[in-house]
């Protein structure tokens, strides 16, 4: 008796009042100054890293300057200061981070204040030898001159560091400095979020199956107050049906917040941009047709101070049906004799929804080339119940044919929506012969609303 060996590869393609109460909210904040340039005093002779100020200044103990010289000073210039002209300056407190290197001995600092042509110093600090240690002023209320801190004389300030006792064969090392500064705002003012875009100003959202995909929404945050007063930035993107107070849930509704997550960038004067970039999930509910055609998706964004929520922003925007689906790739039939049929050996495929939608599925196939002859198209049945090849529904053909699956769309995180498909074939009585195999086409079909 001739044998017919087959092979099935199953693919898919996606498709007015008395009174008046005037309160005052005051409230206080603090910024962090660090080196940006090279100041006025530079005698410390050793460098580890590209730049003198830069290897203070970036936050690394693996970068410092070094000297085995007492009485040397290094400054350096800070960054300009973006607290805003309303506040009121209430001290500054300079870090130093130092480490002395050597047998043991006298290792000690005083910590540098440079204004115009005043130097100021800070009493003697002992340095530890056994390991990088963070030393400070405490808190200075009057700047090197002995007047109140002013933004101007904040932007025109140096920060140092001198040695003021050290050991015969030690160096000091010093990785870090920088100021922070204490100030408080005055008033009611806070800050507002305009001009938020979701995707640049896109109608839609397409999906991506069966992945996320990166949805970025993007707004412009003033504050009166100067753009460093804003503290954070809040972003909720959801299906207006459910409200931006609802929890988050992969279908319908992410929340991103603080600079990590909605990034900051180009900080000038009272503003500052903002970009929130949500990755969402292929199943993310569809608002373009179905059950939520009323509704949109709404990037709402809040921005913050220390003294609260500001005014929020919000766009909105389409979010497209996708139907999809992933099917397991092959099937093997194995071995028949001509004009036999698996009988009760099935094959099963597993078909996942990856889309955000409910599926129905075409099927369509081609007949399976062998060694010699071939297997007719129709030899191959297929069916949603796990039963003999007799009994099974769908007889495949060669034109696309719509069954009525009814696969949902995945509607828990934690959950995939499947299907199982059983197959069956049976051989030919005559003309085919050896290896065989095929190509079935397994197609999502868009079952909004249709039944």
């Amino acid at each position: 008796m001739k044998k017919v060996r087959t092979k099935f590869t199953a693919a898919f393609f996606v498709v007015v009042f008395c009174c008046l109460l005037v309160i005052t909210i005051v409230w206080a904040a603090a910024e962090t100054l660090r080196p940006d340039a090279n100041g006025t005093y530079q005698d410390w002779p050793t460098l580890q890293g590209t730049t003198r100020y830069g290897a203070v200044s970036d936050e690394s103990d693996s970068t410092y300057i070094e000297t085995d010289t007492k009485d040397d000073q290094d400054t350096y210039d800070i960054n300009d200061s973006a607290i805003g002209a309303t506040a009121t300056i209430n001290s500054v407190e300079i870090f130093v981070r130092a480490k002395a290197s050597g047998s043991g001995g006298a290792e000690k600092i005083k910590i540098l204040d440079y204004l115009n042509t005043t130097l100021r110093s800070s009493s003697q600090i002992s340095v530890s030898r056994t390991s990088f240690t963070d030393y400070s002023t405490g808190n200075l209320t009057t700047d090197p001159e002995g007047n109140a801190w002013t933004l101007t004389n904040i932007d025109a300030l140096e920060i140092g560091v001198e040695v003021s006792a050290l050991g015969k064969n030690e160096t000091m090392q010093v990785s870090e400095m920088w100021a922070e500064v204490d100030y408080t705002i005055s008033g009611g003012a806070r800050p507002a979020a305009s001009a938020v875009s979701i995707d640049s100003g896109a109608a839609s959202v397409n999906l991506t199956e069966n992945t996320t995909t990166t949805v970025s929404c993007t707004a412009t945050v003033s504050d009166t107050d100067g753009y460093a007063s804003i503290t954070s930035v809040k972003a909720q993107l959801y299906r207006t049906g459910v409200g931006s107070a609802a929890a988050d849930d992969n279908n319908n509704h992410y929340t991103l917040e603080g600079d990590s997550e909605c990034v900051p960038s180009s900080g000038s004067g009272n503003t500052e941009y903002y970009t929130c970039d949500f990755e969402v999930y292929y199943y993310a509910d569809p608002t373009d047709a179905g059950a939520y055609s009323a509704q949109q998706w709404e990037c709402l964004v809040i921005p913050e101070d220390a003294g609260g929520q500001g005014t929020p922003d919000s766009d909105g925007i389409e979010m497209n049906s996708l139907a999809a689906l992933n099917v397991t790739s092959a099937i093997n039939y194995g071995t028949l004799d001509l004009g036999e049929d698996t009988n009760l050996v099935r094959q099963n495929a597993t078909i996942t929804n990856t889309g955000n939608v409910n599926i129905d599925v075409e099927f369509s196939g081609t007949n399976m080339s062998c060694d010699s002859g071939f297997v007719p198209v129709g030899g191959q049945k297929y069916s949603t119940k796990d039963e003999k090849y007799s009994l099974m529904d769908y007889v495949l053909s060669a034109s696309p044919v719509e069954q009525d699956i009814d696969l949902a769309a995945q509607t828990d995180d934690a959950v995939v929506s499947t299907d199982e498909i059983y197959w069956g074939l049976a051989a030919p009585a005559t003309g085919a012969g050896g290896y065989c195999t095929g190509t079935n086409t397994i197609s999502a079909v868009n079952d909004i609303g249709v039944d």
